[in-house]
């Protein structure tokens, strides 16, 4: 389980801090905002109402010891510079940045962003995905309770076949493809075996796939 800090809650920073959460991380979620805290409170392992402008706060919240700060404050340069710099040096390996244009962007980089994204609305969910699953390779959500994400071949699956691994009855999803180094085979046949090192192509209900997700990280 990896540790999350998302500093900054609006639609990008919620989307982030619960998805993260819905996938089993301690996520720390901080805003200035009291309705917005109170909001995500019981949905996150942390959450807490503060300013991350005042000199001090992150290094008071411990956010030294997470894994991944991201910055959803895309609205205010000041702060997100401010946030940035703070994370960085006070040794977070990884640090993500929203920002609402380019030259913001190369901003927060210059002062020590790892990544940075210019999101519309929902690109929180899948950057959530990968940034918490070194199994997920793509993520495509195709609406509120379907997506599609490409993940490694769970341990327990290799040399079967899908009629042999009943994956449709068992996991109520469907594999689509199956990704064996540069070759891709869209809709296998029921005789192709998976080997170590597929990526696999599945459809179906974020849960179901959720589940599919953390089963090959538990192989």
């Amino acid at each position: 389980m990896k540790q999350f800090a998302v500093l900054g809650c609006g639609q990008f920073g919620m989307s982030v801090a619960l998805t993260l959460s819905e996938l089993g991380h301690d996520v720390l979620a901080v805003d200035n905002h009291e309705d917005t805290i109170d909001s995500i409170a019981d949905k996150v392992a942390h959450a807490v109402l503060a300013d991350v402008t005042v000199e001090g706060t992150l290094k008071d919240l411990g956010i030294g010891n997470f894994d991944v700060v991201i910055i959803g404050m895309s609205t205010n340069l000041q702060a997100s510079i401010m946030a940035t710099i703070a994370a960085k040096d006070l040794g977070v390996d990884l640090v993500v940045a929203k920002v609402k244009d380019a030259l913001h962007g190369r901003i927060l980089q210059k002062v020590g962003a790892d990544k940075i994204v210019i999101p519309e609305r929902d690109i929180g969910i899948p950057l959530a995905h990968n940034l918490a699953n070194v199994n997920t390779f793509d993520f495509l959500e195709l609406s509120e309770d379907y997506s599609i994400m490409e993940i490694n071949v769970p341990k327990g699956w290799v040399g079967k076949s899908i009629p042999e691994l009943r994956i449709r009855d068992k996991h109520d999803i469907n594999v689509i493809a199956i990704r064996s180094g540069n070759d891709l085979h869209i809709n296998p046949s029921p005789e192709n075996l998976f080997q170590r090192g597929d990526h696999v192509i599945v459809i179906g209900l974020d849960r179901d796939i959720l589940k599919l997700e953390n089963s090959s990280i538990d192989d």
